[in-house]
C-alpha cells in the first residue's frame, strides 16, 4: 500500500475521477429502454372456440390455431369467417394480426380468444415468443458491442462484436427488418422493428 501510494502523481486522483466520470456519463447516456419480459413453454388460452354452426372456423381452431404457439388470437365475423395467428410477440400484435387475416373476408371480425404465455398478466414491458426469448438468452451471453431488435410480428435479431456501439444497434435493427419483412403480408399492420437492448461492454 505504501509503494503504491508512493508512485501516485498529483496528477491521479484527477485521472482517476475523469475516469469515474466519464463512466458515469456513458452509464446515464444509455438509452431508457423497456424491461424485457420472457415466459416458459407453456401457454394458456383466453375465450373458447367458435359456434358448433361454423364448422370451418372450429377445424380451424382445434386443429391449426391450438397448435401454435404464444403470442396468438383467433378471429371470428358472425357470418362465418375467421382468421388467426400465432406466434407473434406480443399480444396487441396477434390480436391485430388475427383480425386482419379476417377482414379480408368479413369487416365485422371479432377476437374470441387469445393464446398467452402462462403468467402473463398484461404488465408493461416488451414480450417475446418462445423463439425470441430463446434468441434473446443466446444475445445475452454475447460479447460486446452488441443490441436486440425485436419486432411485434415475431422477428427478431442481435447483432455481437461490433467496433462501436452505434454499428451494433443498426445491424440489429436491419437484420430484424429483413426477417420481418420476409414472406408478410401486405395485408397485415406494420410492426417495424425496435431497439429493446443494447451494450458495449
Amino acid at each position: 500500500m505504501r509503494r503504491l501510494m508512493k508512485n501516485l502523481q498529483w496528477y491521479d486522483p484527477v485521472v482517476l475521477a475523469l475516469g469515474i466520470a466519464v463512466f458515469a456519463a456513458v452509464e446515464f447516456s444509455k438509452p431508457d429502454l423497456p424491461q424485457i419480459r420472457t415466459f416458459g413453454p407453456e401457454h394458456t388460452i383466453w375465450g373458447g372456440p367458435p359456434g358448433e354452426s361454423t364448422a370451418q372456423a372450429r377445424t380451424a381452431y382445434l386443429q391449426r390455431f391450438l397448435k401454435g404457439s404464444y403470442f396468438g388470437a383467433f378471429a371470428l365475423a358472425p357470418g362465418g369467417a375467421w382468421g388467426w395467428s400465432t406466434e407473434n410477440n406480443s399480444e396487441e400484435a396477434a390480436r391485430q394480426n388475427a383480425l386482419a387475416h379476417c377482414g379480408q373476408y368479413d369487416t365485422a371480425c371479432e377476437v374470441i380468444a387469445v393464446l398467452v404465455p402462462e403468467g402473463y398478466d398484461q404488465a408493461e414491458g416488451i414480450t417475446l415468443k418462445l423463439a425470441s426469448a430463446e434468441i434473446y438468452r443466446a444475445y445475452q451471453l454475447a460479447a460486446p458491442a452488441k443490441a436486440f431488435a425485436v419486432s411485434e410480428n415475431g422477428a427478431s435479431s442481435y447483432s455481437y462484436e461490433y467496433e462501436t456501439q452505434a454499428e451494433a444497434e443498426a445491424a440489429a435493427l436491419e437484420d430484424c427488418e429483413t426477417r420481418r419483412k420476409k414472406g408478410q403480408p401486405d395485408f397485415l399492420p406494420d410492426w417495424p422493428c425496435i431497439l429493446v437492448d443494447s451494450s458495449w461492454y
